[in-house]
């Protein structure tokens, strides 16, 4: 009888384990990435279609905003353009936005833009990563409060997202 309750125990503590693995990467649009602690994958989103949705919280504010604190990346993808440049300068149209730079991330031409949009009283910044693989443009997208204690923190947690994904 030990013995069953071992076995029972052994292949639970796999099952678990299995489960946190499952739980410790996200995947979709052709991208998957390792879950960044303190960060929460929206898989709903994602299975019906949408980006890959991280957040740093469980409920968003009214309107689909991001509360006081917390910070979103979404990740997506789409056919890459002609013209990287143009392409993010038409994106971040009718918003304050910093210079865009360009880099390489993972040896892909990339390039970063910083921009906030303004609704009223509410300001949101977003810090945008365009990266073209191949026939594809990623775009990854970090949202948050402007002016946000944490903005250092959650743009270090984006590029890293970036230096480590699995583009497909």
């Amino acid at each position: 009888m030990r013995t069953s309750w071992v076995g029972l125990a052994f292949a639970g503590a796999i099952a678990s384990i299995g489960a946190l693995y499952a739980q410790s990467t996200a995947s979709a649009n052709g991208v998957e990435v390792a879950i960044p602690k303190g960060w929460h994958w929206n898989q709903a989103i994602a299975q019906a279609g949408g980006p890959l949705s991280l957040t740093t919280f469980d409920h968003w504010d009214s309107g689909g905003v991001p509360p006081a604190g917390g910070a979103e990346i979404d990740i997506t993808r789409v056919p890459a353009p002609r013209n990287l440049q143009a392409y993010v300068r038409h994106e971040v149209e009718g918003a304050e936005a910093d210079p865009p730079s360009e880099s390489a991330i993972q040896k892909m031409p990339a390039v970063e833009i910083a921009f906030t949009d303004t609704y009223g009283e509410l300001k949101l910044s977003t810090r945008a990563l365009y990266i073209l693989h191949g026939d594809k443009l990623y775009k990854l997208y970090l949202t948050f409060h402007t002016a946000d204690a944490h903005a250092g923190d959650f743009a270090a947690v984006l590029h890293e997202l970036a230096r480590q994904a699995n583009f497909e």
